[in-house]
Parts: structure tokens; sequence; C-alpha cells
């Protein structure tokens, strides 16, 4: 008997979620609704189902929700049918002149894309030109500095002392070159 007790009772319990969830559900689907009506947005399974956070497939399971969808939908298709009703000549007006301001701002902004590219060429080439001079610059304090150690040992090359000897050996060789 505690077992069939246990079992009826998850039975219960199982069912009363149930019907809550249903309940919930039906709840946010009629809120979506409303929320899609007052926005004006277009009413159709997937985007009720996607305002209400629920699968499409659940619409369909229940036919009052499928109905009223249906419902809405069609109504909604219906009245997009109707004539658009043409602007009165002040409008009309205010129209063409917002058209026309719209040309010019266009052609404005053209123009100023286009000069933005050029200047955003000219500032590559300024950058690249300012990396060049770097090292053009610390190529010549390299050379600088090579030319002073290349000076300073060559003056101390030339340099001869004075007390050497200045004795040297000259060859019979030489000797009789510088006779004949």
């Amino acid at each position: 008997m505690k077992k069939e007790d246990t079992k009826e009772t998850r039975i219960e319990t199982l069912k009363k979620t149930q019907q809550f969830r249903k309940q919930d559900s039906l709840e946010r689907v009629y809120k979506a609704i409303e929320r899609l009506q007052k926005i004006g947005a277009k009413i159709n399974f997937h985007t009720v189902a996607k305002e209400a956070n629920l699968s499409v497939s659940y619409l369909y399971k229940y036919p009052e929700l499928k109905q009223q969808v249906a419902l809405l939908r069609s109504q909604q298709s219906s009245m997009s049918l109707s004539p658009v009703a043409k602007p009165t000549s002040s409008q009309s007006k205010v129209i063409s002149r917002l058209k026309d301001r719209i040309h010019q701002l266009e052609k404005v902004n053209q123009e100023l894309r286009r000069k933005n590219e050029a200047l955003a060429g000219q500032v590559y080439r300024v950058h690249h030109l300012q990396a060049q001079v770097e090292r053009q610059q610390q190529t010549i304090v390299d050379l600088q500095k090579k030319l002073i150690d290349a000076c300073s040992e060559k003056n101390l090359a030339l340099v001869t002392p004075i007390s050497s000897n200045r004795n040297s050996v000259v060859t019979d060789q030489i000797k009789a070159q510088l006779a004949a």
C-alpha cells in the first residue's frame, strides 16, 4: 500500500506541475501577442514563439493557441493590403525637400570620404618617410663614429718618434742603382 500511495502522489505532483507549466506558457503566449501588437510587429507562429520563449511546435500543440495566432496573422495580412493614403501637397513638399537634403548630404559625405582616403594615404607616406629619416640619422651617427676612429688610427700611424735611429741600412744593390 505504501508503494501505491507514493506512486499516486508522484503522479498527482507531476500532473499539477504540468498544469502549472501549461498555464504559465499560455500566459507568456498571450503577453507576447500583446507586446507584438503594441509595437506593430508582424504576428506569426515564429515571432510569437520567439517572443514567448517557446517552440513553434508548442503553439501548434494546443488548438486554441493555433487558432488565435492564425486569426491574428490573417487579420494582419488583410490590413496590410489596404491602400496607403496619399500625402497632401504640403507633405509632398516637405518630402521632396528632405529628399533633396538627403541627396546633398550624401554628396558631401562621399566627398569627405574621398578626402579622408587621400589624407590617410598622406599620413601613411609621412610615417614611412619619418621612419626612413630616423634610419638615415642613425646611419650618419654610426659613420661619424667610424670616421673619428679611422682618423685617430691614421694620425697614430703617421707620427714618427724623434728619438728613432735614422741610420738605415742601404744595400749594395741600391747603391749600384744610385750610381748608375
